[in-house]
């Protein structure tokens, strides 16, 4: 049952915190708008290089470079995305579908495209070496010092499903699991080989289950009503047996928690609640008694939580707080993403207190340790989001940070040229896609089944494929923002053009601007809101205002005079800013919302680019049809996928597409059939829309050592 027992614990009120914002000057200066410590700056942190925050005194080590691509989509509250002895963490680095090994110390890739069976698959708690994952029915074992899968644990009588990917699926001694069996949820011991009796039906919605860190039982998060209930499955290790029923020990919870097995003998789930219409974070038992931690005194401050599970950090939960309210939200919502905004001029005037905070507290006493600034702006963006994860045995804490940073990748290729993305100029788009590991370009041409690959590129290049040389093909290119440099493999002649145009910072967009069939290169700076276009036909420059710097730049020739208009769309209001090269209007559309990935190309076929959004988090796209101006919703793909529309069966229309794990799922405009082709590897990425950030947002990976000793709270 649930118990409406408020124990209150002498806690400091979030109110009653100093507020402590990072500093504005000094070479951590909190970016933007002071300073210049960004990851899109000279100067930050290299992979493996670490800092002191200068307020809370933490070291924060950076472990990955996905700038300016996106960040990990897996991070979450799990301590089984480190091993046991938190030397390795699996680490998802541009949203495909496999995990990264990586040395926790130097961020260096030990293992490469590991299974992470959609964020279910864990580091066993005790033997460093080991990984688990599902392949059907069976629980395989990974080796990190090998990178191979090397045993097949046990297969099941049916297939291993998600468990929710939120919290642990084995405590903290490796030996109890909860597993998904063919769709119901039920208790394994590992040690004995014993499946207990009592099971409940996996139906737990957008929600989850969890093992606790001591073995004594499952929680379950369930929103198949709609509203979060949090139960408990308690384990009788006797008897082997589970409770198949639960004990629901908050009726209206939100999705946000985890669990600490406390030096007291009893299992928590700390969350945020609202207790008379104010903010708390809470510590539940099992039999629903509620304690109240601490007053966060603002609903600006939203939450992930990570628990410790063993070790004399046991009784300690782990949490960040984030502004992850976007635009649409309204009211007071509005106005803590305004003041988190990076257009916000002076964003420490507003500070208050808890705020971007990383922070333990003591689920037993209340007190509360101050830990770091993640510095993460504009979390709306679920990448964006810091969601910490604590390693094993309480040491270390792995987060999520863009560091003022919010813009994504412009879409690449040239759609408003004839080339249409089609490296061999036959009107038809081709498949293309490029490996991030190696730089390798694999390029399929499905009208006769010709392969071209390619060595072109490497580390951070972005791939910017286009008709430079005016053949009517696409060029192999990629532009290095280390240095502002182009690099173009010439389909004409062969030839290798290299040339400066750009700035670390700068985002390439390259187009036909002066209708010459040729792409002109063209970069846009978010610092400033500019265009710098070199013109191809008469090597002049072309500067344009037009921006902000969190704008997505996206020129084509939207109004069908054969040269492509500049043009930005805005995530936080979901507005399309276009310049018209035809009369040189500013041209305004309202289309899409903050986590869409705008998605431009000529759908119609009327000779002109139609303003368009694919939405990632319904696999849904949005066409505003230029020959009509009816606004046309398609549903096509599922969560997960990236776009990658094209023309790929040369009726002058560009087809729905999907990538997906290697395989290319494309909608043909020209007769409403679907064509299936694999061509890819999980962790290639599409070259149709480029290296484009679909909607998750740009984030790197930090580690924060946690103190050997209590810091004071206020």
């Amino acid at each position: 049952m649930v118990s409406s027992l408020v124990a209150l614990l002498p806690a400091v009120a979030a109110a009653q915190y100093a507020i402590m914002p990072p500093p504005t000057t000094g070479p951590y200066a909190y970016y933007p708008p002071y300073g210049t410590f960004g990851p899109d700056q000279p100067g930050f942190l290299a992979v493996g290089q670490s800092y002191v925050d200068p307020v809370f005194g933490s070291t924060i080590r950076r472990l990955s470079n996905a700038y300016p691509g996106s960040g990990d989509a897996l991070l979450y509250a799990r301590n089984g995305f480190w091993n046991a002895d938190g030397t390795r963490f699996a680490h998802n680095p541009d949203l495909r579908g496999t995990v990264d090994f990586i040395d926790t110390t130097t961020g260096a890739t030990v293992c490469t495209g590991v299974d992470p069976s959609d964020a279910d698959a864990t580091f066993d708690p005790v033997n460093p070496d080991a990984w688990y994952y599902f392949s059907g029915a069976s629980l395989m074992q990974y080796s990190v010092s090998s990178c191979r899968t090397v045993a097949t644990v046990k297969t099941f009588a049916g297939p291993l499903g998600s468990v929710g990917g939120h919290l642990e699926e084995v405590d903290a001694a490796g030996r109890y699991w909860v597993l998904n069996i063919g769709g119901s949820l039920q208790a394994w011991d590992k040690q004995t080989d014993t499946l207990y009796t009592g099971t409940f039906p996996a139906t737990f919605g957008k929600g989850y289950v969890g093992m606790a860190p001591d073995g004594s039982g499952v929680i379950e998060a369930n929103d198949s009503s709609g509203q979060i209930q949090i139960l408990w499955h308690a384990l009788n290790h006797t008897a082997q047996t589970m409770d198949a029923t639960g004990v629901v020990i908050c009726a209206t919870c939100g999705d946000h928690g985890d669990l600490v097995s406390a030096s007291d003998g009893k299992t928590y789930f700390v969350t945020g609640l609202s207790q008379q219409a104010h903010p708390f974070i809470v510590a539940i038992d099992m039999t629903g008694v509620v304690r109240t931690l601490f007053d966060m005194a603002t609903w600006c401050n939203d939450q992930h939580f990570s628990g410790i599970p063993r070790g004399p950090r046991r009784d300690w939960m782990v949490i960040d707080f984030e502004i992850s309210a976007g635009p649409g939200d309204g009211g007071v919502y509005l106005g803590c993403f305004d003041a988190d905004s990076t257009v916000n001029a002076n964003p420490i005037a507003t500070w208050w207190p808890l705020r971007q905070e990383i922070v333990m507290v003591n689920v037993l006493t209340g007190a509360v340790q101050r830990l770091a600034h993640h510095r993460s702006r504009q979390a709306d963006l679920y990448c964006r989001q810091p969601r910490v994860s604590a390693n094993w045995d309480g040491t270390k804490v792995m987060f999520a940070s863009n560091y003022g940073v919010t813009s994504g990748l412009a879409p690449v290729g040239d759609p408003s040229s004839d080339a249409n993305l089609s490296f061999h100029g036959d009107r038809k788009a081709d498949l293309a896609v490029i490996r991030p590991t190696n730089g390798l370009w694999y390029i399929l041409r499905p009208s006769d089944g010709s392969v071209q690959q390619v060595q072109w590129g490497s580390g951070d290049d972005i791939p910017v494929p286009a008709d430079y040389d005016g053949d009517g093909k696409a060029d192999v290119a990629v532009f290095r923002p280390s240095e502002g440099i182009w690099y173009i493999l010439r389909s004409s002649d062969g030839a290798v053009q290299e040339v400066q145009w750009g700035a670390l910072g700068d985002r390439p967009a390259p187009r036909d601007y002066d209708g010459d069939g040729k792409a002109d290169l063209a970069v846009f700076r978010p610092s400033t809101g500019f265009w710098y276009i070199l013109r191809s036909s008469d090597g002049a420059l072309q500067q344009l205002p037009l921006g902000a710097p969190s704008d997505i730049p996206v020129a084509v020739d939207y109004d069908g005079d054969g040269k492509a208009d500049a043009a930005v769309f805005r995530p936080s209001t979901g507005t399309w800013y276009i310049w018209r090269s035809s009369d040189g209007a500013l041209a305004q559309i309202q289309l899409g919302r903050v986590d869409d990935q705008p998605a431009p190309r000529d759908y119609d076929g009327d000779g002109k680019a139609d303003v368009a959004v694919f939405r990632p988090s319904t696999a849904t796209w949005y066409i505003l049809r230029s020959s009509d101006g009816a606004v046309q919703a398609v549903q096509w793909g599922i969560v997960g996928d990236q776009p990658a529309p094209n023309d790929y069966d040369g009726d002058g229309k560009a087809d729905l597409t999907v990538f997906r794990n290697g395989l290319w799922y494309i909608l043909r405009s020209s007769d409403g059939a679907v064509q299936t082709v694999r061509w890819g590897a999980p962790e290639d990425e599409p070259l149709a829309l480029g290296v484009a950030d679909p909607g998750c947002g740009f984030s790197d990976i930090y580690s924060l050592d946690l103190p050997a000793a209590p810091r004071p709270g206020p």
